[in-house]
């Protein structure tokens, strides 16, 4: 009598199946690392790009008045809408705002409201607008001179300083702190 083995199709054992999809999942988990840090890049850039047109408005600010924008707050922190009120809203000082000003001289036009598209503006009227990073917390900026035109020993720099906190959001006086380490700065 012959006996008839049953010839079973070629397949894959549980084990290999597992080891597929973990290896599947190791590259899955590296490629969205990889884009992460991609954003993360792009981000620092958007901020730097964003400091440095803020830098620029500010010369052409101290070209027309002779000095930058005092900031009464030393540590540099709240003062993003005094930057806005000088660059954008009332540079003139004369209490109306760009929109119904015609002497109003506009250092910087990324500030408009009406035309965020580069969303560097939070809040809701230019009261409370603060400028805000690619990351959406605020910018820093501390002027070299207070509102008395007497030096500002907290600056760095001797005529002001302009950063982001960076993707962690925190911000020392300390240079050498460590929360400092992803801060972008102007100059």
């Amino acid at each position: 009598m012959k006996s008839f083995k049953r010839k079973l199709p070629a397949a894959f054992t549980l084990v290999e199946l597992l080891a597929v999809i973990v290896i599947i999942m190791l590259l899955f988990g590296m490629v969205l690392g990889g884009l992460k840090l991609a954003g993360d890049k792009q981000k620092n850039e958007q901020t730097r790009v964003q400091l440095a047109r803020i830098a620029n408005g500010l010369e052409e600010y101290k070209m027309d008045k002779g000095l930058y924008p005092a900031t009464p707050d030393g540590d540099g922190a709240r003062n993003s809408n005094e930057l806005f009120q000088k660059l954008y809203w009332d540079s003139n000082d004369d209490g109306n705002g760009a929109d119904s000003d015609d002497n109003q001289k506009i250092y910087l036009s990324e500030l408009d409201p009406k035309n965020m598209k580069l969303k560097w503006l939070d809040g809701s009227n230019p009261g409370n607008y603060k400028i805000v990073d690619a990351w959406g917390k605020e910018i820093y900026y501390r002027s070299g001179k207070d509102e008395s035109g007497n030096s500002n020993n907290s600056t760095t720099n001797d005529d002001f300083d302009l950063w982001s906190s960076g993707k962690d959001g925190g911000t020392k006086l300390d240079p050498n702190n460590k929360e400092n380490r992803d801060d972008v700065k102007a100059h």
